[in-house]
């Protein structure tokens, strides 16, 4: 059986998985990664025919490390202002920057418990994707992310198991019954 952790990014607001065998939280691992220049020059380098395809058209993976760093950096901070902000303020909660992951479930009330949802980055046209379930409107758990190169999820293994992820913690916060902060806060 696999072993998580739930660890608090902001209060009440949001969390972050880790999985088995992991060193470090989702959060803080994508986030460190999106900026580490020697992760990023291998990445572009190992899904470079995907970088230069149609879907972006970028031709330098120099160009890209260093777009990915500088919208990480704007990402990050987004999400934890937000994160800190919607606990006061319903109007500007992690709800209204993260989106449901299926078009589907884009107008369905009331909102599916445990939704799969997903924030893009902040630059244009950004390829940065951080994965989430929504418990509440401003409480949300990080399950994980990805550099989407591709059209779709179903393109490339790493995405893949960005939506193995997704499923792996709804079926664990189901399992432990959490619906809100409170009981996020006793797995911590």
């Amino acid at each position: 059986m696999e072993k998580y952790s739930v660890f608090k990014i902001i209060e009440d607001s949001l969390y972050s998985m880790r999985y088995c065998n992991e060193k470090s939280d989702k959060f803080y691992e994508l986030f460190d990664n999106w900026t580490d220049i020697e992760y990023l020059y291998l990445f572009f380098k190992k899904h470079e025919s995907d970088l230069k395809s149609g879907f972006f058209n970028k031709k330098k993976v120099k160009n890209a490390v260093n777009r990915t760093k500088k919208d990480a950096k704007k990402l990050e901070n987004k999400l934890i202002k937000i994160a800190k902000e919607g606990k006061i303020d319903n109007y500007n909660s992690l709800q209204t920057i993260f989106k449901p992951l299926y078009n589907k479930d884009r107008n369905k009330f009331p909102i599916p418990d445990y939704q799969y949802n997903k924030i893009y980055g902040i630059e244009y046209k950004s390829w940065l994707r951080v994965y989430a379930i929504r418990l509440d409107s401003n409480l949300f758990v990080i399950t994980g992310g990805a550099i989407k190169l591709t059209k779709t999820m179903n393109d490339r293994n790493h995405l893949k198991e960005e939506l193995e992820k997704l499923e792996r913690t709804k079926s664990f916060l189901e399992k432990e019954c959490v619906i809100d902060s409170g009981d996020l806060e006793i797995l911590l």
